[in-house]
């Protein structure tokens, strides 16, 4: 095999042996340093949604003592009290209709919420956004029923995601007792029901290339982005093992895991609710889920280019070789003729090389 041949030859073996390693170095490093700057975004766009919906939930929790402190409606409550004993029918009534303005303002300025409404100690809806509801007992709302229970007994109170008796959509019921001064006796309680989509569009908003769920503490899904809302109440995620091990070690989860139905795999990052202030939450938990193949396709794709790149480089490489190796090896060939020549008893061969290093020094002397 001539010399220019094996030089070729050693390039191309190495080219075969050196492309698919570099690729697969800078695939898997690139691959790696992509993954954990999307598990540790994603971590921080759950730590930010949940932050944001306990923010919205402690407002809701605020502003349902500031209804039950509302002064006109302490104050209806107490006259409530009093004519019933005076039977003044005629004063409470006018008060009544301020109360009422009152609720429809509160509605507004306040919440959100999908209905707010008045019940008084025995267990009456005395007033409320909804005008059906007024005169019915709260025994017939088995879930304000519980609020008002606790209430009743000085609690401001806040249920986990529940379906609403009085609209049939989720929410959460908030209510806090009505006093007519502090440390006084309790004469009803104010509840409100929590209007739950403003919770949706908080998922819907996230920047975060995937979908997200929003979980309770038995792993259900109680919200969930739009194209995902069919999922409401879903119990799939109580066997998730991401879910799982957050809730049990009471932390911030994440990787790549195939999810069973669809047989696809996700980067997955699971956040805890931390609560706001007073509002303490309810232990829920937020699952950002985003398909390896779309977040790490400008990985693949890069390495497909890196390959390509590569290879030409190493084919010009190997044409760069081929052509070296031709210059080097024409001195030897000359010599070698010139050698063939001598052997056969022409002594006036000569080996025309006029290089001056290794090579020409064996031409120089068979001059």
């Amino acid at each position: 095999m001539k010399f220019s041949t094996k030089l070729t030859s050693s390039a191309i073996i190495a080219a075969l042996i050196v492309v698919p390693l570099f690729s697969f170095t800078v695939f898997f490093y690139a691959r790696t340093i992509l993954r954990d700057e999307i598990i540790n975004q994603n971590k921080g766009t759950a730590r930010n949604a949940l932050m944001h919906i306990d923010r919205i939930l402690y407002g809701a929790y605020r502003d349902i003592r500031i209804i039950a402190k509302d002064r006109p409606i302490e104050e209806w409550f107490n006259s409530r009290n009093e004519a019933a004993a005076e039977e003044d029918a005629a004063e409470l009534k006018e008060i009544e209709i301020d109360v009422l303005r009152s609720l429809e303002e509160k509605i507004l300025l306040t919440g959100p919420w999908d209905t707010i409404f008045l019940v008084d100690s025995n267990g009456v809806i005395v007033a409320s956004t909804n005008q059906e509801e007024i005169g019915r007992h709260i025994a017939e709302e088995p879930k304000s029923k519980i609020a008002y229970r606790f209430s009743m007994h000085g609690e401001v109170y806040y249920s986990d995601n529940v379906i609403s008796d009085d609209t049939g959509r989720p929410t959460i019921i908030f209510a806090a007792p009505i006093r007519y001064e502090e440390g006084g006796p309790i004469l009803g309680v104010a509840i409100a029901n929590f209007a739950w989509p403003v919770i949706e569009e908080v998922l819907d908003n996230l920047t975060s290339p995937g979908h997200a769920h929003l979980l309770n503490k038995e792993g259900m899904v109680i919200a969930a982005s739009t194209d995902h809302k069919d999922e409401f109440l879903h119990p799939s995620f109580a066997s998730h093992p991401l879910v799982k091990k957050a809730f049990e070690g009471n932390t911030v989860t994440s990787a790549i895991v195939t999810m069973v139905e669809t047989d696809v795999e996700v980067l997955a990052v699971h956040v805890l609710e931390e609560g706001f202030f007073s509002y303490k939450g309810n232990a829920w938990g937020l699952l950002v889920e985003s398909p390896v193949d779309t977040v790490l396709k400008p990985i693949f794709k890069m390495a497909v280019n890196i390959g390509i790149i590569t290879t030409i480089i190493m084919a010009v490489l190997v044409g760069v070789f081929y052509f070296i190796g031709k210059i080097l090896s024409q001195p030897i060939t000359t010599i070698g003729v010139a050698v063939k020549q001598i052997a056969s008893g022409d002594l006036s061969a000569r080996a025309k090389v006029t290089t001056k290093d290794e090579i020409g020094l064996p031409a120089t002397a068979l001059k």
